[in-house]
């Protein structure tokens, strides 16, 4: 199943999107912060990267992924929270960041 559609969810205070090219630089302040420690980080440049394409290319092989989390107010990337699941991953898995 490939998912190339838009998918977006609006809150009061939330923006839920797929993620673009233009958060790699948002994402890449997240995974160099201490929230990732949860997932093994804080992570470098090259593996920020490596886990980002990570994240787009599961929206177009299977169709789900991680979702960016915006501030309605002021558009400014503040998370992620996504569902990870493709051959290298045992059992479906909710995160969050």
């Amino acid at each position: 199943m490939s998912g190339t559609g838009a998918i977006t969810l609006r809150t009061e205070r939330l923006i839920l999107r797929k993620p673009e090219i233009d958060d790699f630089e948002a994402y890449t302040r997240l995974m160099a912060s201490p929230r990732s420690a949860g997932m093994g980080g804080p992570f470098d440049l090259r593996a920020a990267w490596g886990m980002f394409c990570h994240d787009v290319a599961l929206w177009q092989l299977f169709g789900h992924g991680a979702l960016m989390i915006d501030l309605a107010e002021s558009g400014e990337c503040v998370g992620q929270v996504g569902i990870n699941h493709g051959p290298l991953f045992p059992e479906k898995e909710l995160g969050c960041l």
